[in-house]
């Protein structure tokens, strides 16, 4: 032995070159190998307990190295979070809950008819709309990232379940990385590799993509008819016949406002709904926004019964100015003497009627005659109308907002004592034709309302006739003409009913309202598909999460991997870097390495690859067992 050897260190490296090594690469080998403090040879005792004789044998030692401190085998191995009983069981029973309460809200959103939400947030856009739209989306993103979480650690880890078992190829290992590639991509390298975990986890992630829009889609807001608060109203009137109709008031108004409708369009008044006439009520408007309130009460029925007569006439008066028209309808007969040549006239009149009832309660005849010119052949209609009214009970709905009568229903006949439908009464139960009024003591006033009633409800009948396709002169060859009557008559004996058929009266009605109010509900067949997508989510992760557990028994992991220092870390004192440089590119590293085979120290998760000593046990060899590179090289087989 040498001075050198005598005293425990390293022979000099030959200086004959090896073949494919050069004498540069040589020298610079001896200046790295010198900077490593070589540790003592280990006892006998020492190495059976790191290199067990078999695989059974603990792997599990404490190493001693004076160069770099203590290797120690790990008490406590590193696991990820997601990975843990604790998260994955929390993560998966959340999902779980989350579609059974999803169900559940469903079926209480049926039962219960939405949920009740301010007319703000109803609206589809504004703040206030997505104060119930962002939660569930915000609560699906939280839910799938964690997932997306774990099935990150989930690949970051195996390439170390692969070395784990030992004999693991490059590819396999140390060249794998799934983590920088998009899922599906994912999902076909590792079903190439046989890593079925991997893709399970990687399609629960595509799956878990669908939950964000199905949450955004979760919750719809529907105007609902919805049941209002009971009111008490103020019914100030009863069925009765007005003392004071004689005026005429009520009909020249009346007469009036059907003018006025034709030209302008209006609506009709408050309880008036084409043949009602609704007793007045209270109209509570600030009880609730655009509400309807529901009233039982009673109302007046006038139906005009307007048709064209049997026969009909027209002849030229005997001065050879202005014409007779004359016709007869179901026994009545009607004679009329116009006396110009007029090309338009119109008006009413009475029949003559076999049971010769007074003037007000004879049927009316609305006549017409058009002519184009001199030269053309008149037009004439007679349109016999016999009004009847009938006292009912109705179900009445008015709008809270306006007033309007909106629809009345009858429920039974009204059996209400009043001096209308008595037979011992002045109208006997029969209807005033609204056209023909006993004036008789009448003052001059009330003759003249009389007369305005008469032409303005011509007036309306000819103008809305004129209004129609084809005019006036369709209308009355088409018989539309009978039509238009029957709807104008119509409205104009409501309107006089409304007046002349209610008295005044003080009396309490209960009354019932509904409104359109704004309700959440949730989307029966979202909820159903989002509760379905949650449930395979939480089952196959489940899966994974027992799948993966079985497969990872075997890593021993002693630091997190991911950092440059933990990298280096896991190759230390490893013979990787003998066949690797750190200054080649990606496609020689595969050259090198793809031919190779590695696996995990069990005793410190140092990674070994295949011509260690301790490698087919998977347990390293203390590192003065190991020859250095700078003898590897210069084929020195001395300690």
């Amino acid at each position: 032995m040498g001075p050198n050897q005598q005293n425990g260190n390293e022979p000099e490296a030959s200086t004959v070159e090896k073949p494919g090594v050069s004498s540069a690469h040589l020298a610079d080998l001896k200046k790295t190998d010198a900077l490593i403090q070589r540790p003592t040879i280990l006892s006998p005792d020492t190495q059976a307990r790191t290199l067990p004789e078999t695989p059974e044998a603990s792997l599990m030692p404490e190493k001693e190295s004076t160069g770099f401190g203590k290797i120690t085998a790990p008490t406590r191995p590193w696991s990820p979070v997601t990975l843990r009983l604790w998260f994955a069981a929390s993560l998966l029973s959340f999902m779980l809950l989350g579609a059974a309460g999803l169900e559940v809200a469903l079926h209480f959103s049926q039962k219960d008819n939405g949920w009740k939400v301010s007319s703000a947030a109803s609206a589809t856009n504004g703040i206030l709309h997505y104060v119930y739209t962002l939660p569930p989306v915000a609560v699906a993103m939280i839910v799938i990232s964690l997932w997306a979480w774990t099935d990150v650690d989930i690949k970051r880890m195996q390439p170390y379940i692969d070395l784990a078992y030992g004999n693991a190829p490059a590819q396999r290992s140390l060249l794998l990385d799934y983590s920088n590639k998009h899922p599906i991509i994912v999902s076909f390298y590792a079903y190439r590799h046989s890593h079925f975990v991997v893709v399970l986890s990687s399609l629960l992630v595509l799956v878990g993509l669908a939950v964000q829009p199905l949450a955004a889609s979760l919750f719809t807001v529907k105007n609902v008819w919805w049941n209002g608060p009971n009111l008490n109203v103020t019914n100030p009137s009863t069925l009765g016949l007005s003392s004071t109709f004689n005026n005429m008031t009520a009909f020249s108004t009346a007469a009036g406002f059907v003018a006025s409708k034709v030209l302008y369009g209006l609506q009709s008044p408050n309880f008036i709904d084409r043949d009602w006439a609704v007793a007045s009520m209270e109209v509570p408007r600030d009880a609730i926004a655009n509400g309807t309130m529901f009233a039982n009460t009673t109302a007046v029925q006038s139906t005009a019964n307007c048709k064209a007569g049997d026969t009909g006439t027209i002849t030229s008066n005997a001065t050879g100015v202005g014409f007779i028209l004359a016709g007869t309808s179901d026994g009545c007969t009607v004679n009329i003497s116009l006396l110009t040549n007029a090309s338009l006239q119109y008006g009413v009149d009475v029949a003559i009627c076999p049971n010769a009832p007074a003037d007000p309660f004879k049927p009316a005849v609305f006549w017409t005659l058009n002519q184009a010119s001199p030269s053309d052949p008149p037009q004439f209609a007679l349109i016999y109308c016999r009004p009847t009214i009938a006292l009912y009970n109705v179900a009445a709905q008015v709008a809270l907002q306006t007033g309007n009568l909106i629809n009345a229903t009858k429920t039974s006949n009204s059996t209400q004592p009043n001096n209308i439908t008595d037979p011992n009464g002045l109208m006997g139960g029969r209807a005033m034709n609204g056209v023909a009024f006993d004036l008789t003591n009448a003052t001059t006033f009330a003759q003249s309302r009389a007369q305005v009633a008469k032409t303005a409800l011509t007036a309306a009948i000819v103008q809305q006739a004129s209004n129609s396709d084809g005019g006036l002169p369709n209308q009355i060859q088409t018989e539309g003409l009978i039509a238009i009557t029957n709807d104008i008559y119509e409205l104009y004996l409501s309107l006089v009913a409304k007046e002349i058929y209610f008295v005044p009266a003080d009396s309490i009605l209960q009354v019932a309202t509904k409104t359109f109010q704004p309700r959440v509900f949730l989307v029966p067949l979202t909820t159903h598909i989002l509760a379905g997508v949650l449930v395979l989510i939480a089952l196959s992760a489940g899966i994974v999460h027992v799948l993966h557990h079985h497969a990872r028994d075997l890593v021993i992991i002693p630091r997190q991997p991911g950092t440059i220092a933990s990298a280096a870390a896991f190759t230390a004192r490893s013979n990787i870097g003998d066949v690797i440089d750190g200054n080649i590119d990606e496609k020689t590293l595969i050259r090198v390495l793809k031919d190779r085979r590695f696996r995990i120290d069990k005793s410190t998760g140092r990674i070994m690859m295949e011509g260690e000593e301790g490698f087919e046990y998977g347990a390293a060899v203390p590192i003065d067992r190991r020859k250095s590179v700078l003898r590897l090289l210069s084929g020195d087989t001395q300690r």
